[in-house]
């Protein structure tokens, strides 16, 4: 089965990392502490993405234990449309934390949810946003900005800067 998880995602450091359960395979396709595009989401979820993920973290690996969170209105119709657009419909689904009633999910819970013994290849199709405390002073930049935390990566590796403050990539 493969259960893509999608909305808004990214790890808090404090919140360590997990053991991927036996049978259990986490595929990410932006680079950690990266952003992802949403038309990049829905070429996963409908199966037309052809290229090769950025990272692969089988069983027993460890992985980081990211959040999970909302994804926006607008989007979960777009998302359920590309997923009944993939050939392999029928062995795929979609979770998001609006999903299950929450604002945030950790992955390792997700996976302590799932029975044992159910093989599970898991999308994330979600920012790998870091989650860090500012160290810059008011009124004078943003460490996240100059250190180059807000960037996106495309599917096809190209990085573009994200302005939090105008919600507009540059």
């Amino acid at each position: 089965m493969k259960i893509y998880l999608t909305g808004h995602g990214g790890h808090t450091p404090n919140d360590g990392f997990f053991s991927m359960p036996r049978g259990h395979t986490m595929i990410f396709y932006t680079m950690y502490a990266k952003l992802m595009l949403s038309t990049d989401v829905y070429k996963i979820v409908n199966g037309s993405f052809t290229g090769k993920p950025h990272q692969i973290i089988g069983q027993y690996m460890s992985c980081p234990n990211m959040t999970l969170y909302e994804d926006d209105a607008e989007f979960l119709g777009p998302t359920e449309t590309a997923l009944q657009a993939n050939p392999d419909k029928d062995n795929c689904k979609v979770l998001n934390a609006n999903a299950v009633g929450e604002a945030s999910l950790k992955i390792a819970d997700i996976f302590q949810a799932i029975p044992r013994g159910i093989e599970v290849e898991w999308h994330w199709c979600c920012c790998r946003d870091l989650s860090l405390n500012s160290t810059a002073r008011a009124g004078h930049g943003s460490l996240a900005t100059s250190a180059g935390i807000n960037a996106g990566e495309d599917l096809t590796g190209k990085f573009m800067n994200f302005d939090k403050a105008t919600w507009n990539w540059q």
